[in-house]
């Protein structure tokens, strides 16, 4: 699957006028962005464990900034897991009561996606300039004890392809030195491991790390805004995480 990636939140382009809201609340910050036509206002700030108490408050002050209330929202988009057991479903469930008040449409994207796209924005992960070869970026995403959520993308130019979706994996050691290996041998494609690190993570691997990424909102804005073009995004009703093969939706992540 093919992913375009958008340009730098800086640039405010956008790739139709509709009124978009992106949520994320999966790790320990929390992320909001908004774009109106071709401006887009943002708020982020590390909450650990306080999502529930300032999700409002925050979105309160986005809609004031922009002039806007949740009735003027056309698609809102949110990260919806794997990540924060408690996390996800306040993103779901936010998004799901806006879209009912408003009549809005949803789009639940995926926490690993939101990763990628916020370390490709970071130059600082990402680096600067161009190679010439196709990056490679392994999230990993921590569930329960000794458990991770992976995924693998792959990006070429402004293209972002899903290479591995999402799968729990216990202790994944041996699976991330295995994929390393084939990734580094074919030459022409680079590493990057950005997510959670752990002790089991093999010492030959430390210089693929590149850190972990603050999700930025602003990333997804026009991934929302194009499937809302597209026809494809889904009623309030369909705001619901997305649970990975291997979990249980009753089982707490994090």
């Amino acid at each position: 699957m093919k992913l375009m990636l958008p340009p730098s939140p800086t640039v405010g382009y956008a790739v139709t006028m509709a009124n978009t809201l992106f949520m994320e609340t999966s790790t320990a910050h929390c992320s909001l962005a908004l774009a109106v036509g071709e401006d887009i206002f943002s708020q982020q700030r590390k909450l650990e464990r306080s999502h529930n108490e300032h999700i409002l408050p925050m979105l309160s002050e986005l809609f004031e900034s922009a002039g806007l209330s949740k009735q003027d929202i056309q698609v809102i988009g949110f990260g919806a897991g794997p990540g924060s057991f408690t996390g996800v479903r306040i993103a779901a469930s936010v998004a799901q009561g806006i879209a009912m008040a408003g009549q809005s449409k949803v789009v639940a994207m995926k926490g690993s996606e939101v990763l990628v796209r916020s370390a490709i924005e970071d130059k600082t992960l990402a680096g600067y300039g161009h190679s010439g070869k196709s990056t490679n970026w392994l999230a990993l995403i921590p569930s329960r004890a000794d458990a991770y959520y992976v995924s693998l993308y792959q990006q070429n130019g402004a293209e972002l392809s899903v290479v591995i979706a999402d799968q729990l994996l216990l202790e994944p050691a041996d699976w991330v030195e295995a994929l390393a290996a084939d990734i580094t041998a074919q030459g022409e494609h680079t590493l990057k491991i950005i997510g959670a690190m752990s002790s089991w993570m093999p010492k030959a691997l430390e210089s693929y790390r590149v850190g972990t990424p603050i999700p930025d909102a602003r990333v997804m804005l026009d991934q929302v805004r194009q499937q809302f073009i597209e026809g494809t995004a889904k009623d309030a009703e369909y705001a619901l995480p997305i649970y990975v093969d291997g979990d249980s939706p009753w089982r707490k992540t994090s």
